[in-house]
């Protein structure tokens, strides 16, 4: 199975995690490099912020569940 496979199939789950859009998008910004597709690496790099805005949210979402606990 090809880099790009694996891509392919990471991107069918819509329902991610900050981590695993971070993960996905930094193999393919890696396979964009590789094969120098510009479209692919900025792909990668817009799954990685979005995992870092997911990861944002989420943690507020745990602080605001720990404070009405």
């Amino acid at each position: 199975m090809s880099l790009l496979n694996i891509v392919l199939v990471i991107e069918e789950y819509s329902l991610m995690s900050g981590t695993t859009d971070k993960i996905k998008g930094r193999v393919k910004e890696a396979v964009g490099a590789l094969t120098d597709d510009q479209r692919l690496k900025r792909e990668g790099k817009l799954d990685q912020a979005t995992g870092k805005i997911k990861k944002a949210v989420e943690r507020v979402v745990d602080k605001a569940k720990n404070a009405v606990k």
